[in-house]
């Protein structure tokens, strides 16, 4: 009895090709290093073991491969933009967050970029050498179902091997476990993670063991203790503005006149590094609000909303303040309606509050924010109480779109800007709002 067999075709092999190249792209332009072996033994093996699986199923082979090849790419493709944005790895936990997509449409068109189309031009390739008559008899192959249930067998082996040895070194970059395990298997090592979190006793918490790790002695700590008691409290967060331009100088002009000449009368704290993750403004307000790093794969507001959190607003409720908290986007957006409640917030203000005047972006501009927050503190204050309150400014946000009329440069700083690279270019044109 003769062994059967499957045939392979042009179309097998310049699938198996082109999905390839389409994985070590996106491995090119979000690891910044092209390795062939580590997509030989992380994506590339299961994409070829999903291909014998195809073959072996036999049915509807073409519309298979067709729908496979769309989804790889478009898969790639949410790679890419996505760490383009956030400098992280998207995980399936980041479709929950689906529903944002249609605010932040404008910072998702600007990533967009014509190369990208080339993650899609072989599908059509593809479709025309198959309309070519007899090409395909010319590359095709017959192969023992031995032989390749072998291949599928050293495909999926080599994977597990790799996933495992990986998920023992325990890498704490979270790109390297990315770049090691492959886009897919970097999907079960966040599963895995999430199950194996360890959870620490609370009471082994405390100002001394805290002091001990962080090597500071408890007198040191505090010696700013109680410098600012009894008085409000006014946190203005500035979306996406970094700390170059404050003392820059274009043509002697400051960029930033009013955070200069804040810098120079307060306490600045100029070693000051991102800490957010996944939830960026919204990891900003948790953080700010807690102290607690925010996880690397899932937004703290998402993952932690629903908690009771020892917090800043709660712990100044003790001492009489009232915690308020701005914002002109829709505060269910990143769910903050849940996480402002978690920290302890007495009220907050968004997009329902503010109105629809001068909208960039997600909503109305951080003049408007401004002018519209100060009346309500006004309030808090003469009701004799004490207030904390939180501001988020959003018109710096990406993809830093601020109409003609709000920008107040001169016309030589603008054209600093325009060819001191893209980079400077936005950043000026953010910080028009903000200086």
């Amino acid at each position: 009895m003769k062994e059967e067999k499957i045939q392979f075709s042009l179309q097998d092999y310049l699938f198996m090709f082109f999905i390839s190249m389409k994985v070590i792209l996106a491995r090119a332009l979000i690891f910044g290093d092209i390795s062939l072996f580590d997509s030989l033994v992380t994506d590339i093996s299961l994409l070829l073991a999903l291909l014998i699986l195809v073959k072996l199923y036999k049915k509807r082979e073409v519309l298979n491969l067709n729908i496979i090849n769309l989804c790889i790419s478009t898969i790639m493709l949410i790679f890419m933009v996505f760490h383009s944005y956030y400098g992280a790895i998207v995980t399936y936990k980041s479709f929950g967050q689906i529903n944002q997509l249609g605010s932040i449409k404008d910072s998702i068109i600007s990533l967009l970029s014509a190369r990208y189309l080339l993650l899609y031009l072989d599908i059509l390739l593809i479709f025309l050498i198959r309309r070519i008559k007899n090409i395909t008899f010319i590359f095709r192959a017959y192969v023992r179902n031995s032989i390749i249930y072998l291949i599928l067998i050293i495909a999926v082996f080599s994977y597990m091997v790799n996933f495992y040895m990986v998920l023992n070194k325990d890498y704490i970059n979270e790109l390297i476990n990315a770049q090691k395990l492959g886009f897919i298997g970097y999907q079960f090592y966040t599963w895995q993670s999430q199950r194996r979190l360890n959870l620490i006793d609370l009471d082994s918490i405390t100002l001394d063991v805290i002091s001990e790790i962080k090597n500071v002695p408890r007198d040191t700590a505090q010696d700013f203790y109680g410098i600012a008691q009894d008085k409000n409290i006014l946190v203005v967060q500035l979306e996406a503005v970094q700390s170059f331009p404050i003392g820059l100088k274009i043509d002697g002009t400051e960029v930033t006149p009013i955070m200069n000449a804040l810098t120079e009368e307060s306490i600045y704290f100029n070693n000051f590094y991102q800490q957010v993750a996944l939830g960026n403004t919204s990891d900003a307000e948790f953080l700010l609000n807690t102290s607690i790093y925010p996880m690397s794969n899932v937004a703290m507001s998402r993952e932690f909303g629903n908690r009771d959190i020892y917090s800043l607003p709660k712990i100044l409720s003790a001492f009489g303040y009232e915690s308020v908290t701005f914002h002109t986007n829709d505060v269910k957006f990143w769910n903050r309606h849940r996480m402002y409640n978690a920290l302890g917030f007495a009220r907050f203000y968004d997009r329902k509050f503010f109105g629809d005047e001068e909208i960039i972006t997600f909503g109305p501009s951080d003049e408007v924010l401004y002018r519209k927050s100060l009346p309500e503190l006004l309030k808090i204050n003469e009701e004799g109480k004490k207030f904390y309150a939180n501001l988020i400014a959003m018109s710096s946000h990406h993809p830093f779109l601020i109409p003609d009329s709000k920008n107040e440069y001169s016309v030589a700083m603008k054209s600093q800007f325009r060819t001191s690279g893209n980079h400077l270019s936005r950043t000026g044109n953010h910080l028009s709002l903000t200086h």
